[in-house]
């Protein structure tokens, strides 16, 4: 698998495509995958709460939630062109 598409595949995409070395894959990109999902909901939450100084923390998280769900990050990837290297599970 080339690397970056390497590096955009979920786990579950990967595992449920059957690929040979799934669970060593699945093994070495869980922590990773894990990291990367809390380090996107700190950038976004700290840019939500710039923006939005008087929100209070219901609000902020029901943007959150709107902005970081499979569907908004796979239209960004599309705006930036980078759907074909990502695999959604």
């Amino acid at each position: 698998m080339p690397l970056a598409r390497s590096a955009w595949t979920s786990i579950r995409s990967a595992v449920g495509a059957g690929c040979a070395a799934a669970a060593r894959f699945a093994r070495a990109r869980a922590s990773l995958e894990f990291l990367g999902d809390h380090v996107l909901g700190l950038i976004i939450s700290d840019m939500l709460y710039r923006a939005y100084p008087r929100a209070d923390e219901g609000e902020l998280s029901k943007r959150l939630a709107d902005l970081v769900r499979k569907e908004s990050c796979a239209d960004v990837a599309k705006s930036l062109g980078l759907l074909d290297d990502i695999k959604l599970g």
